[in-house]
C-alpha cells in the first residue's frame, strides 16, 4: 500500500512539474530599440555611421549581440531615402524588428535665394565637409563666394573681397551660417547672417537658400 502511495505521489509530482514547465513556456517577443534617431541623414559622399540598436529579452536578458542588420543604403542614389532593418530572435524563437530611415543627401545643385524682397536662382557646390562655393551670393552677378564648413550643419564666411554686381564694385563679406537637412522633402536649407562692406558703408543681412 505504501508503495502505491509513493508511486501515485511521484506521478502527481511529475505531472505538476510538467504543468509548471508548460506554463513557463516563453511566448514573449524580445524588445528591440534604436540607438539614435529613427529618421536620420548622411551628407554625400560620406558613408553613414550606424549607431545601431539594442535588444533585451524577458528570459535571455541582453541579446544585443544577436541583432541582424540589413542595410539598404545605395551610395549611387543621392537624395533618396533608404531603410536599415534590425531583426532579433530569442532562444525560444520569438522575434522582433525595427527600422531606421536614412536619407543620403547631396546638397550640391540649384538653389532659390531670398533676401528681403529680392529672390534669385543660384548654384551651390559642396566639397565634402570642407567648403561650399556659391556662384551668385546675395543675388549679385559674378559674386563667387566660398564658405568654410565646420560640421555638416555649421559654416563661416571668412572675410573676403569680391568685385561683383552690376555695375561691378568691390564688396567685402563675412558671416556665419547653418544648414538644415530634411529626411523628407527638400534636401537642404541654408540660413546665412552676414556683413557686407561697400564704399565704406557696412550693412548686415540675413538670406536663405532653399534647394530646388
Amino acid at each position: 500500500m505504501k508503495i502505491k502511495i509513493v508511486l501515485i505521489s511521484s506521478l502527481a509530482l511529475s505531472l505538476l512539474i510538467i504543468s509548471c514547465k508548460k506554463q513557463k513556456t516563453d511566448t514573449e517577443n524580445p524588445i528591440i530599440t534604436l540607438n539614435g534617431s529613427a529618421e536620420d541623414y548622411v551628407v554625400y559622399p560620406k558613408h553613414y555611421v550606424d549607431p545601431g540598436a539594442k535588444a533585451k529579452d524577458n528570459i535571455d536578458g541582453d541579446i544585443t549581440n544577436n541583432i541582424t542588420v540589413i542595410n539598404h543604403l545605395d551610395y549611387t542614389q543621392q537624395n533618396t531615402n533608404f531603410d536599415i532593418q534590425y531583426q532579433i530572435k530569442d532562444a525560444a524563437g520569438n522575434n522582433a524588428q525595427i527600422q531606421r530611415i536614412v536619407k543620403l543627401v547631396n546638397p550640391t545643385g540649384a538653389y532659390h535665394g531670398a533676401q528681403d524682397n529680392t529672390s534669385w536662382n543660384d548654384s551651390l557646390k559642396f566639397f565634402g565637409s570642407d567648403s561650399i562655393h556659391i556662384k551668385r551670393f546675395a543675388g549679385l552677378i559674378n559674386c563667387n563666394l566660398s564658405v568654410i564648413m565646420h560640421s555638416d550643419t555649421t559654416f563661416t564666411i571668412p572675410s573676403q573681397d569680391i568685385n561683383c554686381g552690376s555695375p561691378s564694385a568691390l564688396h567685402s563679406f563675412s558671416g556665419i551660417g547653418t544648414i538644415k537637412y530634411s529626411v523628407y522633402g527638400a534636401p537642404a536649407f541654408l540660413n546665412i547672417n552676414y556683413t557686407q562692406v561697400i564704399g565704406g558703408s557696412t550693412t548686415t543681412y540675413t538670406l536663405n537658400y532653399t534647394k530646388i
